[in-house]
């Protein structure tokens, strides 16, 4: 009796693993296509923020030698602008990573429990 109860539990955790995991990609999707429209005006793809915000921390140490205290603010604005961004798509790769992590284990779970019930 107590390995049915051990599998039932077992089960629900795989259940609720599944579902969380589910969750998590498609909060991920939905966030990847808002971070995706609020940089559209930059004409920009999520796999070039890297090269980006590199290419602004570049610019920054140029204009800082210049010494201009107008383009020093803005290039430092758009490298700061460029650093959330690139802050978010990280966010937003853990969060995806982490979904398919937790329907793996979940599915994992859930077999398990189907062996433990038909072991007793």
């Amino acid at each position: 009796m107590g390995l049915k109860w051990s599998a039932l539990f077992i089960a629900i955790v795989g259940v609720v693993s599944l579902v969380f995991g589910i969750m998590f990609l498609i909060e991920a999707g939905n966030a990847e296509q808002k971070v995706l429209d609020e940089i559209a005006p930059l004409n920009l793809e999520m796999g070039e923020v890297n090269a980006a915000y590199g290419q602004a921390s570049a610019a920054l140490g140029q204009v800082m030698q210049s010494g201009d205290p107008e383009a020093i603010q803005n290039a430092t604005l758009q490298k700061t602008s460029l650093g959330v961004i690139r802050s978010n798509v990280g966010t937003i790769k853990f969060v995806r990573n982490t979904g398919i992590l937790e329907i793996i284990i979940g599915a994992g779970l859930v077999l398990a429990s189907v062996g433990l019930f038909k072991r007793d």
